[in-house]
């Protein structure tokens, strides 16, 4: 299993501006208490263990987050279901300001430093010249879609479980999976907002065949910046983010769901000390020390280093071969 280093110069600022962002969590907050009513929900357990009592909780939006005892996964109390979510995501105001003011003003910023490296990713195990037909499951955009077809030109795009529109060019519904060719699913922090991770693993598994590859991101619980922060970490944002598996809880689920080898999993932690200088407590003396009083780029760079070494990022890239 590789674990990759990455040196990606992501400054936070120019994909989330906060001139935007305020305005983004605000929406989204009323959009929450507008479709997600507490009575339209559904209750849920550790997304991998499936236990019911969990060792703490907090809220966000007024929407409950359980931290689970065996793995400290982390999520929503209160689900809604898929058909609700989808309502969600198309009439969300939150979501139009994202399409409308937030993607036009970063779009630059994303293209080069989200997007074109996560392609040039899926690169480095797949001829771009070859004919593969994509499957993109839980999307909330089509912007990756986008840059992947840019380069695997002779590709087919399909998405499942939409939460969008069907934009033109992509279709929007099962496919004949047993069709011949090399298939790929991408789970771009998919799992983060699906119902249920297990299902969506379940469903990739009888999607692919043997030799077939899956890609996915997705936020750690385990994650430096999540440990550091806890509940004041803007990680936290439902319905975007129901499940935050640890380190732990996210291998678990893969083996009780079995079938796949893991080719590579890294943690770049690229944003997690930003995010950390930005909101930790005054009072945590040791990483004030080395973050701001120290003023040392070499110390904070090595630290980063160690995060991704040691997998310790918040953010996850993981690439799967199906056996």
């Amino acid at each position: 299993m590789e674990t990759s280093i990455l040196n990606l110069d992501l400054k936070k600022n120019k994909i989330n501006p906060k001139i935007y962002l305020k305005k983004y969590i605000q929406l989204i907050e009323k959009d929450c208490k507008k479709f997600l009513k507490p009575k339209l929900l559904k209750k849920s357990y550790c997304p991998t263990s499936r236990e019911k009592n969990c060792s703490s909780s907090f809220k966000v939006f007024g929407m409950k987050y359980n931290i689970s005892k065996k793995y400290k996964n982390i999520y929503l109390e209160k689900k809604p279901d898929e058909k609700l979510l989808r309502k969600f995501y198309i009439n969300s105001e939150a979501r139009k300001f994202w399409k409308n003011k937030i993607w036009p003003a970063t779009r630059k910023e994303r293209n080069k430093k989200l997007i074109y490296p996560l392609v040039e990713w899926i690169e480095r195990f797949i001829d771009n010249k070859k004919k593969v037909t994509f499957y993109e499951f839980f999307p909330n955009h089509n912007h990756f879609s986008e840059g992947i077809k840019r380069k695997f030109k002779k590709s087919k795009y399909v998405f499942l479980n939409s939460l969008i529109e069907n934009p033109s060019g992509h279709q929007n519904y099962s496919y004949d999976f047993k069709r011949n060719g090399q298939k790929v699913a991408v789970l771009f922090e998919s799992i983060n907002r699906c119902i249920e991770p297990e299902k969506l693993m379940k469903n990739v598994k009888s999607k692919l065949n043997k030799g077939d590859l899956c890609f996915i991101t997705t936020l750690l619980s385990s994650g430096f910046e999540i440990k550091i922060l806890g509940k004041s970490s803007k990680t936290f944002i439902p319905p975007e983010r129901m499940n935050i598996l640890s380190l732990e809880g996210l291998q678990s689920l893969l083996k009780k769901v079995g079938g796949f080898e893991i080719l590579e999993l890294s943690t770049p932690a690229i944003l997690d000390i930003p995010n950390v200088i930005e909101k930790m407590d005054k009072k945590n003396e040791f990483f004030n020390y080395i973050f701001n009083q120290r003023q040392d780029k070499n110390l904070i760079e090595n630290y980063r280093q160690f995060l991704q070494l040691f997998r310790l990022g918040t953010y996850c890239r993981m690439v799967l071969k199906r056996k």
